[in-house]
């Protein structure tokens, strides 16, 4: 399938059937709405756009996805915290993020432990170094030598996912890159194919695509093992200095606080069920997209998990995390 396009693979789901009969009394029939915070074909949106169909039919109920970009999520998180607690209302985000482990210093900020999680959506996803595929800098190697010349430009969004390996390489290298603050993924790339940034951050799975040409040339990722999609492509683990973590998270789903009982467990039932949909694990697979459906306590599980990660990491961040 590797003539079709990520939106194509998307389309085919328009006739997959319902199979949580269950699920699809208790859930509500009125309109409901996925916010997602990082535009089209990001690692949420297609999160969002992949479970829509199935979600549709399951809920009987027509279902819409609408970004909302802006403060690293922040933004997107914030329209959902203040939404009705009926379930018409949801969040698709990465987890890792600066809004896991709030701090008293920044009562004000929202926070995900203020919401109702509904679903862990995919398996836990690293960064990716990335540059255009028409930059000089072709490896691990030849970005050190360009690291060593100068201070470069970096595209990324300030979001946690980015601020850990960013202040990884800072460390290893002794020096602070110029910021070129990139809220989409769509920013992102323009950034470093319109040349006003030299390297930059994606997740890895904004790199997959269904024709097997990545918009931006991966030169390390951050997780623990090699991605098997870019091979020979280096983790930091391999090629970096000093701290060497994997850094990991996954998407999830949440929901505004306070919702009403026995609404989080109909619509936990129907993001599970769609996730298991197999038309739903045909499209994810044509797009190499790790949808991986757990529940509400696994999602409490990896933001525990997640917020360990960054109280070990916060001493070598460059700034507050909810500082963005």
């Amino acid at each position: 399938m590797a003539e079709l396009t990520r939106r194509a693979a998307l389309a085919g789901l328009l006739g997959v059937a319902g199979q949580a009969a269950v699920a699809k009394r208790a859930a509500a029939a009125s309109p409901v709405t996925i916010i997602e915070p990082f535009g089209p074909n990001s690692s949420t949106d297609d999160a969002a756009a992949l479970l829509r169909p199935a979600l549709t039919r399951l809920l009987e109920a027509p279902i819409s996805v609408r970004q909302v970009s802006g403060d690293a999520g922040g933004r997107a998180l914030d329209e959902v915290s203040k939404s009705p607690p009926d379930g018409s209302t949801l969040l698709v985000a990465q987890l890792l993020s600066p809004f896991i482990d709030p701090q008293a210093e920044a009562p004000e900020r929202p926070s995900f432990r203020k919401m109702t999680p509904i679903a862990q959506l995919t398996t836990g996803i690293s960064a990716a170094l990335v540059v255009s595929h028409a930059s000089p800098i072709a490896d691990w190697k030849s970005f050190e030598q360009r690291v060593k010349a100068g201070r470069l430009r970096m595209a990324h969004n300030p979001s946690l996912l980015f601020a850990l390996p960013l202040a990884m390489i800072e460390a290893q290298f002794g020096q602070r890159f110029n910021d070129v603050l990139a809220s989409t993924r769509v920013e992102v790339i323009a950034a470093l194919d319109g040349g006003k940034a030299d390297v930059g951050f994606l997740p890895t799975i904004s790199l997959l695509t269904a024709d097997d040409r990545p918009p931006l040339r991966p030169i390390a990722t951050f997780g623990g093992a090699r991605n098997p999609w870019f091979a020979g492509v280096p983790t930091y683990r391999e090629v970096g200095q000093g701290l060497r973590t994997a850094i990991t998270g996954p998407i999830v789903m949440f929901g505004p606080g306070g919702m009403a009982s026995g609404k989080q467990p109909a619509l936990a039932e129907s993001v599970r069920t769609a996730g298991n949909d197999p038309e739903v694990r045909k499209a994810a697979a044509a797009l190499r997209y790790p949808l991986q459906v757990g529940g509400p306590d696994l999602l409490l599980e990896s933001m525990g998990r997640c917020t360990r990660v960054l109280r070990d990491m916060r001493p070598y961040l460059r700034t507050p995390v909810w500082k963005t």
